[in-house]
């Protein structure tokens, strides 16, 4: 996907503007980022995303050519109505074509708004979520804040609780009328790369709850992945070395046979049968060794290949380091990271390595970690 960041973000500043000019409600800035507009209906005309403000928003990423979209799509529709107080739903489309996307929303009867297939807006979401597979359910609060990634399930199996239980969400925050004061620009604290460099105080948030019982079986299953990989390398590395052992016993041979072949030429001109019989040998040996020597090759870049997918890294905001167990941090807040293990605030001295230096905001002090 193609990402054209100027153009959005003025489009951005731009509607913000016009958003925060008008005398009714607006959406919470962060939400006005992620949504700023240019939305649609299922006839394709152009909606406000003012109905949006103050609820909890569901990104539905989602497509007519898939079959789990087509079945999920009432379970969710049945879900938005009864809770359509307090939910809304915004589709994000993956469909081959506008037409495709608005036939699809007219064949589920969706009234809910989407962004227009292939937009820049569409885009931005699917890269931001790093969503790979559909259907897929993000739950935002409406600061914009990510509730949970596994909204689907959610709704398909605790559909009578769970919207109770997204508003428990540490991240959850009301929001019933964000638009400032006639004169006052809304304020935004900075995160991530712009924020203040200097180390005084940690955020004030607790992240997200991590779902052990799930990062922990794909952690223990990546674990046994890796440990097959590693069986795998060791038994072609085993190959290998017995392969290239044979080729330097044929290599002797041959060297052996081509010697008694001159000497053979030498000493019986006259035994031409014999001669043949050795120069086939050799030859033979020569492809043997040819064959043998073109395996090694195969080998060793199957052997790179795997080696390359056993050290594959394993990101998904909650990061697992065996020296220091589960580290939380993410676009927004880095260089800020949040230790497990400690449950203690870190800041990350940008460009240090070997060792990284961190700040302990629980100790205040400087550590080293290797």
């Amino acid at each position: 996907m193609r990402f054209i960041f100027e153009s959005t973000t003025v489009f951005t500043l731009l509607f913000s503007f016009l958003i925060m000019n008008q005398s009714h409600a607006a959406l919470h800035p962060e939400m006005q980022k992620l949504i700023p507009g240019n939305l649609i209906d299922l006839n394709g005309n152009q909606v406000s995303n003012q109905n949006l403000q103050g609820k909890i928003i569901g990104l539905y990423f989602s497509a007519g050519w898939c079959p789990p979209c087509r079945s999920f799509s009432p379970v969710l529709k049945d879900f938005r109505n009864r809770n359509k107080e307090e939910f809304e739903v915004v589709m994000v489309s993956a469909d081959r074509s506008g037409a495709e996307q608005l036939k699809y929303m007219q064949d589920m009867n969706m009234e809910w708004s989407a962004l227009p297939q292939n937009s820049t807006e569409s885009s931005n979401l699917y890269g931001k979520y790093g969503v790979r597979g559909i259907p897929t359910l993000i739950i935002l609060s409406p600061n914009g804040k990510t509730i949970s990634s596994e909204g689907r399930t959610e709704v398909n199996y605790n559909s009578g609780t769970i919207l109770s239980n997204w508003k428990n969400s540490p991240v959850y925050e009301k929001v019933d009328n964000p638009t400032p004061p006639e004169g006052q620009q809304p304020s935004t604290p900075a995160t991530g790369t712009n924020a203040n460099p200097n180390p005084s105080s940690a955020p004030t948030f607790t992240p997200p709850v991590r779902t052990a019982s799930t990062l922990d079986e794909e952690v223990k299953s990546l674990r046994e992945e890796n440990a097959k990989k590693d069986a795998l390398i060791a038994e072609l590395t085993k190959r290998a070395d017995e392969c290239e052992k044979l080729a330097i016993d044929y290599n002797a041979s041959c060297a052996a046979i081509s010697q008694d072949l001159i000497e053979a030429e030498t000493k019986l001109a006259s035994a031409l049968a014999d001669n043949q019989a050795l120069e086939k040998q050799a030859s033979e040996c020569k492809q043997i060794s040819d064959a043998c020597s073109m395996e090694i090759i195969q080998l060793r870049e199957q052997l790179q290949q795997f080696q390359s997918l056993a050290n594959a890294p394993f990101l998904r905001g909650w990061i697992y380091s065996d020296l220091h167990g589960w580290v939380y941090t993410d676009e927004n807040i880095f260089p800020y990271v949040y230790l497990e293990s400690t449950s203690t605030w870190y800041f990350y001295e940008v460009g240090s390595s070997s060792p990284a230096r961190y700040f302990n905001y629980s100790d205040q002090s400087w550590e080293v970690w290797k």
